[in-house]
């Protein structure tokens, strides 16, 4: 039972080094110590009433408590279903919402946190009877069980990117295909370490740099995303000589490296011993990549150690990825060919064209197929809508949160659009977050990438598409208010690769651009409350007024005024 391994059979030398208050420390607690917190947790469920079958909620930040109360679940044949922590989400009504959507649909019995989120958590708990457990240091160790194999072995719930967050039924045998999958492919050794800043909600944090090294009994180098967030820079000193060789990041986590890292931080930076860093979550940015690579570069970092990855909470976690080591490879297409069912033109011209990262080829035991609108396969070189099968599909969701994105026969629709080039994937964009105008699709990653390479806030910029005022229409948020000129800039660049489609650039207040707890734009979400005038907005520019300097804007007191939506 390679998952219980590390239980079974615990060391005392290798564990988990949780980061400390202190940026200098980090606090070990090795696998020994990890599987008595886990068979006390297991006593304090069963006393509490936990039986095979049923849910626990567990809403612990990143450290040895979450890795006790996970296992701890699963010691008894229970199955847990990981919910944010309090912190991760912040304002308390979103929290709240959030946290009862969980507990609603995965069926949670039990709920484990601390005290503090005991506290937060109780309204709910109350309304929907369900059990607060907090301090387990009191609890007698279970020791008349061995690990079990909940059919369901964890119910992972989507980041809600663009819905209500869906709970995914994970089977134990797809949890272990996907972990012995991502073993093969990143190729493992015995001297590898992990280290991660990813949140344990979320299945990148869990599967990807939680699972899979305890799966092989790795050190673990864990921060949580908030110290991540304060000192990027404590993340990537994880990977100095005899700490961290893999990890596993999205975009933004590159992005936020390369913002906030000072040259005083590269100072006797060695980073040559980092081997491997799965990038995924959402569509890779190129520029991002190379900027990354150019920072830390003269710190012995290899361009190869980025190791670019397409996956779902559907499918576990990893789909497809390119080989550990092999460089990496992108290519550019011109926009004008993103046609269902049609074929994708490469172009030379980085000007005119979009340059995609390759997700290289489907893991183990997976396989890949491109759709056309009529549900026909399609060859390479077209775009089309991306299916996937395999043994790490997920057994459907619960409580009918999920709709029919897998099929009877362990099919799932992805509901991205994407192409087969050189026998090698690549990623477009969500189907869900397009617009189709004469027979083209243009989708919202396209365009926000275009207007964050030229806004003076890249981070605080994000795209959105549809219909608004009868026209199909791309608009630009933007948390910081831009000058006449820059917003000028973002529109006429969003503008050049459109075709015919209304462009707005939009200010609005600080808050109101909406992400999930993993840093996805909420873009469904946010059109809604576009459209409903939910949103404060003042319009900077807008290529549907001619007479915009910028659009709508009038000089009063010596400032331009931009006008309302």
């Amino acid at each position: 039972m390679p998952l219980w391994n590390w239980f079974v059979d615990p060391s005392s030398d290798r564990g988990l080094h949780l980061a400390s208050t202190d940026v200098s420390e980090w606090i070990f607690t090795p696998y020994s110590e990890l599987a008595t917190m886990t068979r006390r947790s297991a006593w304090q469920l069963r006393e509490a009433g936990v039986t095979a079958g049923d849910v626990v909620a567990v809403a612990r930040s990143a450290g040895p408590e979450f890795v006790a109360d996970f296992f701890g679940a699963l010691l008894i044949g229970a199955t847990p279903a990981p919910v944010a922590p309090p912190v991760a989400l912040g304002e308390e009504n979103r929290y709240l919402k959030k946290a009862r959507q969980v507990f609603v649909s995965a069926g949670a019995r039990v709920v484990t946190g601390t005290e503090t989120v005991g506290r937060r958590l109780r309204p709910i708990a109350d309304e929907l009877s369900v059990r607060i457990l907090t301090d387990t240091t009191a609890a007698t160790p279970l020791s008349d069980a061995g690990p079990q194999t909940p059919e369901i072995a964890l119910i992972q719930h989507s980041s809600g990117s663009t819905t209500a967050p869906k709970g995914v039924r994970i089977p134990f045998r797809s949890l272990q295909a996907s972990v012995t999958a991502m073993r093969h492919w990143l190729e493992l050794e015995t001297t590898d370490s992990f280290s991660t800043w990813l949140p344990m909600h979320h299945d990148m944090g869990l599967v990807g740099t939680l699972l899979l090294p305890l799966d092989s009994g790795l050190d673990i180098w864990m921060m949580r995303p908030e110290q991540f967030v304060q000192s990027p820079a404590r993340w990537v000193r994880s990977f100095s000589p005899g700490q961290g060789t893999v990890t596993a990041t999205p975009n933004l986590g590159l992005a936020h490296v390369v913002r906030r890292m000072r040259p005083a931080d590269l100072e006797g930076l060695d980073l040559t011993g980092w081997r491997t860093a799965v990038v995924g979550a959402e569509r890779i940015d190129h520029d991002v990549i190379r900027s990354f690579t150019d920072l830390l570069s003269p710190c012995g970092l290899r361009p190869d150690v980025l190791v670019p990855a397409y996956g779902m909470a559907e499918a576990t976690l990893a789909i497809t990825g390119r080989r550990a080591g092999s460089p990496m490879r992108s290519v550019t297409v011109d926009p004008s060919s993103l046609t269902m069912g049609g074929a994708v033109r490469v172009t030379t011209d980085e000007a005119v064209g979009t340059t995609l990262v390759s997700c290289g080829e489907p893991l183990d035991g997976m396989s890949v197929q491109l759709r056309g609108e009529a549900g026909e396969a399609l060859g390479d070189d077209t775009l089309g809508e991306i299916e996937v099968s395999g043994v790490s599909i997920a057994a459907g969701y619960t409580g009918g949160t999920g709709g029919s994105a897998i099929t009877a026969d362990g099919t799932l629709t992805t509901g991205d659009a994407g192409f087969r080039h050189d026998g090698e994937l690549y990623v477009v964009g969500r189907l869900g977050d397009s617009i189709k105008q004469f027979g083209r699709w243009f989708f919202a990653e396209d365009i926000e990438q275009r207007a964050a390479a030229v806004s003076p806030y890249p981070t605080r910029t994000v795209a959105l598409v549809g219909g608004l005022q009868g026209r199909n229409t791309a608009v630009v948020l933007m948390e910081r208010e831009p000058s006449p000129a820059s917003a000028q800039r973002i529109g006429a660049a969003v503008m050049r690769h459109l075709n015919d489609i209304r462009v707005l650039v939009l200010g609005v207040p600080v808050g109101t651009i909406m992400r999930t707890t993993s840093g996805k734009p909420m873009r469904r979400a946010m059109w809604r409350r576009l459209v409903d005038d939910d949103i404060e907005t003042r319009v900077w520019w807008d290529s549907g007024d001619p007479a915009a300097v910028p659009a709508g804007a009038a000089e009063t007191g010596g400032r331009t005024e931009p006008a309302r939506l």
